[in-house]
């Protein structure tokens, strides 16, 4: 049930902005440059003591010379913190022009991630009982079948799963809305990233920096040709 109870968290930080106003401290400009962020992670500990985000650092002050540039940011603020801080919030995206995605969302939006959830539920109890009737799996002469199970059942019931239905469906209005000339982000091959790509899907300029350790013939940059052409 985790897949639903982030829902409804989601749903309730979503109400929380709109019902203190914080989603509408400016508004973004058409034709604008856009970077996704979470907010406060990438930024410190303490939502109002970093002049910048932690990875792109200078770089949206710098492009401010010739366009127009916002942060769009998913929140990873608690409700308890957002309704305690929302004064110092709200300066805080004003100031910075912070803008957050989930403020794009609408009512109907978390009507149809619910719908799809509860078809994802059913869907998951079908695929988890033909997973158990036909995976024995030995290593070393232990058998390792239910290590293997709740592998799957931990990845499929993760609460992200529909967080990133949400930030596609946000992302997508985002661009709508906006009309942005490019939306840049930090890469790490997360989840989310691809959700952002899927909403803005020929509508917008993406531009993606990676941020991890490489090294030689590095797997995560193996791409099966489809996957590219996507």
């Amino acid at each position: 049930f985790n897949i639903f109870w982030a829902q409804i968290y989601h749903f309730l930080r979503w109400a929380l902005l709109k019902l203190l106003t914080i989603d509408k401290s400016f508004k973004i400009k058409h034709n604008s440059v856009l970077f996704f962020t979470f907010y406060p992670v990438f930024w410190g500990i303490s939502f109002h003591s970093m002049k910048n985000e932690l990875f792109f650092k200078s770089l949206p002050e710098k492009l401010e010379s010739n366009f127009s540039v916002y942060y769009v940011i998913w929140l990873s603020l608690r409700l308890r913190q957002i309704l305690k801080d929302r004064n110092k919030i709200k300066n805080e995206f004003k100031n910075k022009k912070i803008s957050p995605l989930e403020s794009f969302l609408t009512f109907q939006d978390f009507i149809s991630c619910f719908s799809l959830s509860i078809s994802y539920f059913f869907r998951l109890l079908k695929f988890k009982l033909k997973l158990q009737n036909k995976i024995k799996e030995y290593y070393e002469g232990f058998d390792i079948t239910n290590i293997i199970l709740e592998e799957f059942n931990a990845f499929l019931v993760n609460p992200e799963v529909m967080q990133c239905v949400l930030i596609m469906k946000a992302s997508k209005s985002l661009i709508r809305k906006t009309r942005a000339r490019a939306l840049i982000y930090r890469t790490e091959f997360q989840p989310h990233e691809k959700a952002i790509l899927y909403g803005v899907k020929g509508r917008c300029l993406t531009v993606a920096f990676q941020h991890q350790a490489i090294s030689k013939d590095h797997l995560e940059f193996f791409f099966p040709s489809i996957e590219i052409k996507q």
